[in-house]
């Protein structure tokens, strides 16, 4: 009798950890399995910026080819939008336009490098399509904004802003605009409503035209975002 119940329990210990196996290689495959949800606005961005690929920019130079990471969770702002994160929120602020060779340059690294320290969201505007647009009217400078919310932007990032300063001209007359304006590309760092930080471009030392980055500034420009990924998480902001 003991000896039919040890060997009963022999076999009963062996399925018992055979079917333990089964169930973690099941959960295992499960989870390699698993289908990431990619967002619309997430699939719009990777149609937005993939669609540039091979094109030519304004000065008929070929932009980088991307292929956008799904893994990265895009989500789009408006100026008003970018206020209202920038006063209550948390994350990074990424502003660029697709048919720009430093921003493509940018977004990529950025992504990666998000990726790689864990950060699956990145908030996106592309501030070219609300920016001013100069004309001269009735013998004046005139600036037109395509958002209202454009100029209380320009007020909550004013530390962080460069000056544009290009001319226009009517005839003889000669105008200056002189006016703040955000650079392209630039991620702003934002913690609990608070901006803590921002880096803009790309590192290089060239003037226009950049086909790629060199090891050494594409390694400067991941320390840079680095450290924005890290602004936003310290408790000490």
């Amino acid at each position: 009798m003991y000896s039919f119940l040890k060997k009963n329990n022999y076999l009963l210990t062996i399925m018992a950890t055979f079917i333990m196996l089964a169930i973690i290689l099941f959960t295992i495959y499960l989870g390699l399995n698993e289908k990431h949800e990619i967002s619309i606005e997430t699939k719009a961005f990777k149609k937005e910026w993939e669609t540039f690929n091979e094109k030519y920019d304004a000065s008929h130079n070929i932009l980088k080819s991307l292929a956008i990471d799904e893994k990265i969770n895009i989500k789009y702002l408006d100026p008003g939008d970018a206020l209202d994160f920038i006063y209550n929120d948390t994350g990074l602020i990424f502003v660029g336009t697709p048919d720009d060779q430093t921003s493509r340059i940018a977004i990529e690294t950025l992504i990666e490098t998000a990726l790689n320290h864990g950060l699956k969201d990145i908030y996106y505007i592309d501030i070219t399509k609300y920016q001013t647009d100069w004309v001269i009217y009735d013998g004046a400078l005139k600036d037109y904004v395509y958002d209202e919310k454009y100029d209380d932007l320009l007020i909550a990032l004013d530390d962080y802003l460069g000056v544009e300063n290009y001319k226009l001209y009517d005839g003889d007359i000669e105008y200056d605009t002189n006016t703040k304006r955000i650079n392209l590309p630039n991620v702003f760092a934002v913690r609990k409503g608070n901006l803590v930080g921002n880096y803009r471009g790309i590192g290089t030392k060239e003037e226009g035209y950049v086909e790629n980055l060199s090891t050494t500034e594409k390694e400067r420009l991941v320390d840079n975002y680095e450290e924005l990924i890290l602004l936003t998480k310290n408790h000490n902001v």
